[in-house]
């Protein structure tokens, strides 16, 4: 429900209050030239990994969802202060895709492809879905988590590595694969967060 009231900040300046942001527009940017026809040409490969995280290989995407092979994604949470406040950004995938249309997750997620750096991984995704162009030097590593899915014929074993990254102003510009990006106020989720463990 919250993720429903607070909408994306345009174009906001130091000393701005996000609360004047909560309904306005959302920003789309212009197909990043050359990637996304590069990708339609070309199999994403991924790098697989046995239970314990240690490289077997190398497989099709495609292949490691059919398989439930062990692969490695990266979670970028992204967070800015504003109006005294601390501000959680999360996307709203596209309703275009095949795995959960129209849901809410963390502001940037990935596959890290098969010869990556999770870091670059992490720096490709924020640019291709929200637009941000990340500064290493403010990219904080958090560690790793093993997650899986398990539903029907999707089988998602992933190593996520997990990033955190501060922002100043927010300039997003969403890629064709999210919906809209938005920002619930820190205090907002820690309340979620009680009432559910209540």
């Amino acid at each position: 429900k919250a993720a429903e009231i607070f909408g994306l900040f345009p174009r906001s300046k130091p000393g701005d209050n996000p609360e004047k942001f909560y309904t306005q527009g959302i920003y789309r940017r212009k197909l990043l030239s050359g990637i996304e026809e590069e990708n339609k040409m070309t199999e994403e490969r991924l790098t697989i990994y046995d239970g314990d995280h240690n490289c077997i290989g190398e497989a099709s995407r495609n292949d490691v969802h059919r398989n439930g092979l062990w692969h490695e994604v990266i979670h970028c949470w992204m967070i800015c202060r504003m109006g005294g406040r601390d501000w959680i950004y999360f996307q709203q995938r596209a309703f275009s895709k095949a795995d959960f249309p129209g849901f809410y997750d963390i502001a940037s997620t990935g596959h890290v492809d098969a010869g990556e750096k999770p870091e670059d991984a992490a720096v490709r995704e924020a640019f291709e879905e929200t637009g941000v162009r990340i500064e290493k030097n403010r990219l904080s590593y958090l560690g790793m988590v093993r997650e899986e899915i398990l539903e029907g014929n999707f089988n998602d074993r992933e190593f996520a590595h997990v990033y955190l990254y501060q922002m100043d102003i927010p300039a997003f510009a969403p890629g064709e694969e999210v919906e809209k990006m938005i920002a619930i106020p820190a205090e907002e989720i820690e309340k979620l967060d009680r009432s559910e463990n209540d």
